[in-house]
């Protein structure tokens, strides 16, 4: 069962290319408790628990949407819209969570929301860094039907002495988008 659990989370997480610039080891955890469809105040409180089981990890990934549940109940328009809307009015306070969990914990912590700008949605993956900073990438390759807008730009960075360079599951599929024009992952 635990196989079958680690393979649905990472069908949804955001996927990493790593290349170690030094030795030294990076310890990750990947968070995914129940989510409650829509319901944003109920999922961060659940993974607030969970942050506070992942001491001494240096990075904490969290599951693609782990906001909202993934949203992705079939639902009629107007329907999809006010709760996509509710989800990112909470952008600031998510962010302002998310900052917490890295500073108690002294780790990275990375997971996407849904993120609004002038009447588009994005699936906006957080890199959040212990000291407050973040850093973000809305995903490119979006379903057709799905409702958010692509994003333009890829995020690497470099944390614990390795590169990483984040996806969004879907962006991974597609070679033009996730080439490695960075050299996050050549020796």
């Amino acid at each position: 069962m635990k196989s079958i659990f680690y393979i649905l989370f990472f069908a949804f997480i955001s996927l990493f290319s790593v290349k170690a610039q030094d030795k030294s080891s990076c310890k990750v955890a990947l968070v995914q408790p129940h989510l409650v469809w829509g319901d944003v105040k109920a999922n961060l409180s659940a993974f607030d628990k969970r942050v506070q089981q992942c001491k001494g990890c240096d990075l904490i990934v969290f599951p693609e949407l782990f906001t909202s549940g993934c949203e992705m109940k079939k639902k009629d328009k107007a329907e999809a819209i006010r709760t996509k809307d509710e989800i990112a009015s909470h952008y600031p306070a998510i962010i302002r969570k998310m900052q917490k969990w890295a500073a108690q914990s002294k780790a990275l912590i990375i997971g996407s929301t849904i993120y609004k700008e002038e009447r588009k949605y994005y699936n906006c993956l957080l890199t959040i860094f212990p000291n407050g900073d973040y850093q973000y990438y809305d995903k490119h390759n979006c379903f057709k039907k799905g409702g958010f807008s692509p994003g333009n730009k890829q995020l690497v960075f470099s944390w614990k002495g390795h590169r990483f360079a984040t996806y969004i599951c879907y962006d991974l599929r597609f070679p033009e988008w996730s080439r490695n024009s960075d050299q996050y992952d050549t020796a």
